[in-house]
């Protein structure tokens, strides 16, 4: 069972899921951009070669935790995806990728305002569970 604030927590990090690859790409960008070399003369190399720059570049984004952070929120939504039959995902892309609120997916899906909620907790549970929050 999850408490009120895992809750919260769950619901916040799977509304920003459309979010995380533009996310994950600003951050490569940020590193890019922060040690981009002043002289581009130094970029030369021979086409069959990767450079130290290129190499370098790899490990920032291999050892970034913020990346690291981002790509494990994307695998976790997506194993949870993974795991979700038809109509638990319809509920996961209303709700969290188009935005509609509960009432709105009640009324769409025809169904009790407290079965949704029982539906979008069994999501969140699942979720956790992929997260490492729960066992």
């Amino acid at each position: 069972m999850l408490s009120k604030a895992n809750i919260v927590l769950l619901d916040s990090i799977l509304s920003n899921y459309r979010h995380i690859p533009g996310r994950i790409a600003r951050r490569k960008l940020e590193i890019e951009t922060e040690h981009a070399p002043t002289d581009i003369n130094r970029q030369v190399t021979k086409t069959n070669q990767i450079n130290r720059r290129t190499e370098w570049l790899v490990t920032q984004f291999s050892s970034d935790i913020r990346i690291k952070s981002l790509e494990n929120q994307q695998k976790a939504v997506e194993n949870t995806l993974g795991t979700l039959d038809d109509d638990l995902k319809d509920l996961f892309y209303l709700h969290w990728v188009r935005g509609l609120s509960e009432d709105e997916i009640a009324d769409l899906q025809g169904i009790s305002k407290k079965n949704l909620n029982k539906k979008i907790v069994r999501i969140l549970e699942i979720f956790a569970f992929e997260m490492g929050i729960t066992s």
